[in-house]
Formats: C-alpha cells, sequence, structure tokens
C-alpha cells in the first residue's frame, strides 16, 4: 500500500476537522431553533404576551404553524402543552380560546357630589336612564330586573330598551328584551315621567354571579351602555330603620337652607330614624347646612341632576315620580315604614308621641298587611301669634337667646282647614312605584292596597308659605296644641321645659 506523505497527512486531518465543525454548527443552530420554539410555546400556554422575537440567524422564516409542528415532532410532546382534556374534545375543537377573565368595572352610586354622568345615561333626546338598577327577589318565583326611565312624556313613541346582564365569572353577556311599566299621571304638572324598565323573569342561571349590566336600543346589545350598577333587593326579615322619611321632590338650590335644617330636626324629634334628600346640582349651601347629620348617620343627600344640559328643559317638578320611586327601592331592605312628603310637610301623631308608635297601633297583624297609609293633608296657616306653648316657654325666661322671628314655621300657625288631599306612609317591602298620595304598583298578592288612617290618629300637616286659592274649599279652624307641632318645641330648640 501506498504511504501519503507527510504533507498530504496534514492535510486530510485539516479537512477532517473542518468537516466536523461544520457538522457541530449545524446541530447547534438547529438546537438553538428548538429551543426558542419550546420557550414561545410554554409561554403560549402560560397567556403571557411575546413582546420580543429573535434576531439574525435564529429569527423565523416562513410558515411559523410549521416551524411550532416540526418542533413537536423533534421534541416530544411537551406535558404541560399537550395535557389530555378530562373530557374527550369534539372534532375541530382541540384549539380552545382562553377562559375569559371577568370584567371588573367602577360604577358610582348617587351620593352627593356626583356629576350628571355618574348618575344618567342618555338613551336618546327624550328619555334618560338612571345609573343604577333593582334585582327584585321579594318573590324567588318572579325575579326581575327593575331600571328608572325618564321619559319626556311630550315625546313620542316610546324607546324600545334591551338589557345585557354582565357577570362576575367567565359566563357570557346575556341580551335580553325588557318591558316598560308607566308609574305617572298624565296630568301632572312635570314634562319627565316614569317608567320602570323591567327586565323578563330570570333563571337562577341567568342571576346568579350578576356583576352589572348595559342597556341598548337594538336588540344585538352591540351599542350597549356604560356600565349600571345593580344592588340586590330581597324579603327582609328585620329592618335596619323601623320609621324613615323622605323628601319625594329633589330640592333646588334657591331653597332657603333653614328650612331643610328644620323639616330634619323636627322629623327627629317624631321619632324618625333615617331621611333622604335628594339634590338638584348648585345645592352646595344646603349641603353645608346639613352635613353634621350626614356625619351623625341620620341623613342621607343623593345627586338627583334630572335638568339641562343632561334634558333640553327644566321638568316642574325635575322629575318627581323618579324621585318617589328611588327612594322605596334604595330602602326596601332596610325600612319598614316610610313617610313621603315635601320641606314644608309634616306627619303629626293626634294621640301618640312618635311616629313608630302610631304605626305599630295601626299595622295591626291580619291576612294581608296594608301596604301604604293615607293622611288627611291639613293646611296650616297663620293666626298671627305663636303657639301657646311657645308663648309660655319664651315668657317664663327658660329660653333666653331664642329669638322668636328664628323659630320654624310650625311654631308659629295654630289655624289650619282640612281639603280631600292626602300624604302617605308606606310600606318599601310592599311598593315598586307611587305618587305623594298613593301607591301605583304594589305586591297586590302580599298586601292590601291602603287604609284610610283617621283623623283622630295622625295627620299630614302642610306648611306652605301662601295658600291663596284654596281656603274656598273650606272654613279654618283652630288646632290645640296636642294636635300641632308643639308638643315638640323642647326637643326642636333645645329649651329646658
Amino acid at each position: 500500500m501506498k504511504t501519503l506523505s507527510p504533507k498530504k497527512l496534514c492535510l486530510v486531518g485539516l479537512l477532517s476537522i473542518l468537516l466536523m465543525l461544520i457538522v457541530f454548527m449545524s446541530f447547534h443552530q438547529d438546537t438553538i431553533k428548538i429551543d426558542y420554539y419550546k420557550s414561545r410555546l410554554l409561554k403560549n400556554h402560560s397567556r403571557e404576551p411575546i413582546t420580543e422575537y429573535p434576531i439574525g440567524p435564529t429569527s423565523l422564516t416562513g410558515n411559523e404553524e410549521k416551524h411550532d409542528a416540526h418542533v413537536k415532532l423533534k421534541e416530544g410532546p411537551d406535558p404541560k402543552v399537550t395535557e389530555e382534556p378530562s373530557q374527550p374534545l369534539n372534532v375541530g375543537t382541540e384549539k380552545k380560546e382562553p377562559i375569559k377573565k371577568p370584567v371588573k368595572v367602577h360604577v358610582p352610586d348617587e351620593i352627593h357630589p356626583k356629576s350628571q354622568a355618574d348618575l344618567w345615561i342618555k338613551l336618546s333626546p327624550s328619555n334618560v336612564i338612571r345609573r343604577v338598577g333593582y334585582l327584585d327577589k321579594r318573590n324567588l318565583n318572579d325575579v326581575r330586573l327593575n331600571i328608572i326611565l325618564m321619559q319626556d312624556k311630550r315625546q313620542r313613541p316610546l324607546p324600545t330598551v334591551f338589557v345585557r346582564l354582565h357577570y362576575t365569572d367567565a359566563k357570557e353577556p346575556l341580551c335580553l328584551s325588557t318591558e316598560l311599566d308607566h308609574s305617572a299621571i298624565e296630568e301632572g304638572h312635570d314634562n319627565y315621567v316614569l317608567y320602570l324598565v323591567r327586565s323578563p323573569q330570570l333563571t337562577e342561571a341567568q342571576r346568579e354571579s350578576l356583576s352589572h349590566v348595559t342597556i341598548s336600543t337594538k336588540g344585538d346589545c352591540k351599542d350597549e351602555s356604560i356600565p349600571i350598577a345593580i344592588e340586590t333587593v330581597f324579603d327582609p326579615k328585620e329592618y335596619k330603620y323601623k320609621f324613615a322619611m323622605c323628601l319625594h321632590k329633589s330640592v333646588r338650590p334657591d331653597l332657603e337652607p333653614k328650612v331643610l335644617l328644620d323639616w330634619v330636626k323636627l322629623n327627629l324629634a317624631l321619632g324618625t330614624e333615617f331621611m333622604t334628600i335628594f339634590l338638584q346640582a348648585g345645592a352646595e349651601k344646603i349641603y353645608e347646612v346639613l352635613e353634621p347629620y350626614v356625619k351623625k348617620g341620620v341623613l342621607e343627600v343623593l345627586d338627583w341632576k334630572l335638568e339641562p344640559p343632561l334634558i333640553d328643559s327644566v321638568s316642574y317638578h325635575d322629575g318627581q315620580t323618579g324621585v318617589i320611586a328611588e327612594c322605596i327601592w334604595r330602602n326596601i331592605n332596610s325600612v319598614k315604614y316610610l313617610g313621603m312628603n315635601d320641606a314644608d310637610e309634616f306627619f303629626i301623631p293626634q294621640k301618640h308621641h312618635t311616629l313608630l308608635e302610631m304605626m305599630e297601633e295601626l299595622d295591626q297583624p291580619m291576612s294581608k298587611r296594608y301596604g301604604s297609609y293615607l293622611f288627611t293633608n291639613t293646611l296650616m296657616v297663620d293666626n298671627g301669634r305663636l303657639l301657646p306653648i311657645v308663648e309660655k316657654a319664651l315668657s317664663s325666661n327658660k329660653c333666653t337667646g331664642l329669638d322668636p322671628m328664628s323659630l320654624p314655621v310650625y311654631f308659629k300657625r295654630g289655624k289650619s282647614c282640612t281639603t280631600y288631599a292626602e300624604k302617605i306612609i308606606m310600606v318599601p317591602n310592599a311598593a315598586s312605584t307611587a305618587w305623594p298620595h298613593h301607591l301605583f304598583s304594589y305586591r297586590a298578592d302580599k298586601y292590601t292596597k291602603e287604609l284610610r288612617v283617621p283623623d283622630s290618629i295622625g295627620r299630614s300637616q302642610h306648611y306652605r308659605p301662601t295658600w291663596d286659592g284654596y281656603f274656598h274649599r273650606c272654613s279654618p279652624s283652630q288646632l290645640s296644641d296636642s294636635l300641632s307641632a308643639g308638643n315638640y318645641f323642647y326637643n326642636v330648640t333645645g329649651c329646658t321645659p
């Protein structure tokens, strides 16, 4: 055999080394690709976003899906990626969509101060919807959503409203049609009147894990609104407050703050445990006067703000039936008896000292309790002198420093006449909507609509600044101190008897 020369042997060795280096580099480059693709698959499985790709020789070329499939074949199944499902998959569903995370939204409440955008959604030029709804679970066989809509009664047709239910879990949102429950008096002064937007009866699955809702005017709910908060109401066994009061009209900034302060003080003296007042825009001075009672926990001040620019013009009573409806629904869970009156009106017991004592006598056990109690509206007029009990207290020098001119109007009027009108104390758990004088819709299966209360037990006393045009209906008569607000003089003023 012919022997290679040293030079040729050296050349063969160099060529062999070079060939080995080429094979090594090729294998190493493929290994880098495999490691990168495997890492990318794991990132996709953990739902972390891929924010950058490799540069240079390891960047993807051609079809990315083919490369990924190639990696799986070479590397074998990764248990984190190809784990067997607990149930067999249908054909074509091997690629699962990521589980949807619950949508978390911040929905403001109505507690003052709030903007119109916090409080209302403008559905069309003639109607607006309140940004709070109520899931009514008082009857578990008929659970529905209820949302306050205020409609300009001068405009027709009524809107078609759909509601979309959103959930705290991964459940798909659900779009439903609704019905409108009209709860207002057409001949009333208000242009904006209440319609209660009511969903169909909801199944347990439809209402479980409910987070919030949106509303739409389209059947597919694709033009849905911003979120509407949902509060759940139920059939309470116990109540936080036995007796509460609500002003049945929102307060405008031109109302003298002292009028509301006097309203709060007398209601507290009458035994009222909690009160609710709604404000229009610009009523900051009123809130400042009432804030000490808010801090004490006996009063809540909410913003209503149904006014321009949200609507085209001021409504006569600022949508009074909407205020009443919201006060009912807010108090269903917490209040046993709820009085509705204006800032110059008071329910005055005629044989009891407190309103609760009066209501407990009226609300006797029976097969169907009353849902509301109607009190004669008594018009109180100025007879040119203070109530006798007030005059006696002032003359005794026990109330030094008390200015008679600054006393509330209810200590200055002793004459009255009675009209046909009545004011209402209701059971919130019985009601859905109402007017200041009677219930509109209520739970007829559980409650009798109303009881007319004898004047000998209680009256509504009305202290309007002027009664021009009213006294052709009745003749004034004198009220004794026991039938007027005089019994509460010392409680309100702090004077010592």
